[in-house]
């Protein structure tokens, strides 16, 4: 498949990052069942050396790979972890560190925190403007990961649903309470209150 190269090798110098993103599309295709062939592809990579235009935006403008396939060859290509993205793998008190506008607007969600990191769904996961606002808000470093917009949508909608947030936020109230009772019903530690001990009875008085 890499046999017709000859075009991205003419201009490598100037389109270095297309054999990247060439090899990224190759990878995606070994795990994808309809995935566009060789001669689209070299078609796409000809289209980008004669307009200048990138590859990506030309895959995107003609439809060439779904959204899936796009998010994955874009993660590939820059070492970003590709995740399918749900709602249920997003941990609801972390999906609010992140204010639904913001969220909303640059499509981006938090999924789960490492320690001090912060594990971020984006369907745009290279921009570095946005990862440094959500760092500035939350105090956290700021750990991309690419899921594809749709999927992200679907999960600010669940997770910024008023229904589901008064819900999370009753369990969330119930186990703070759940906390604060056990911590009230553990023991306070032994009282420092002497108990006399037994001793033998007493001789009889004369």
């Amino acid at each position: 498949m890499c046999a017709k190269l000859e075009t991205v090798k003419g201009f490598a110098g100037r389109f270095k990052p297309v054999i990247g993103l060439y090899d990224s599309i190759i990878q995606t295709a070994k795990s994808e069942d309809k995935i566009l062939d060789e001669k689209t592809l070299q078609g796409a990579i000809d289209q980008a050396q004669k307009t200048g235009h990138s590859l990506i935006s030309i895959l995107k403008s003609e439809n060439l790979l779904n959204e899936d396939q796009l998010t994955k060859v874009v993660a590939t290509t820059n070492n970003i972890e590709f995740v399918n993205l749900s709602p249920d793998m997003v941990d609801p008190m972390v999906a609010h560190l992140v204010s639904y506008e913001m969220s909303n607007q640059h499509n981006v969600i938090p999924v789960k925190k490492e320690g001090n990191n912060l594990i971020v769904a984006m369907s745009s996961p290279l921009n570095l403007s946005v990862r440094d606002q959500i760092e500035m808000k939350t105090g956290y470093r700021i750990i991309p990961v690419a899921a594809t917009p749709s999927a992200i949508r679907q999960a600010i909608h669940y997770h910024f649903n008023v229904k589901n947030v008064t819900k999370q936020a009753v369990v969330s109230m119930r186990l703070k309470e759940g906390s604060v009772k056990k911590s009230q019903d553990k023991p306070r530690g032994i009282e420092k209150n002497i108990i006399p001990q037994k001793t033998g009875t007493n001789p009889p008085a004369n």
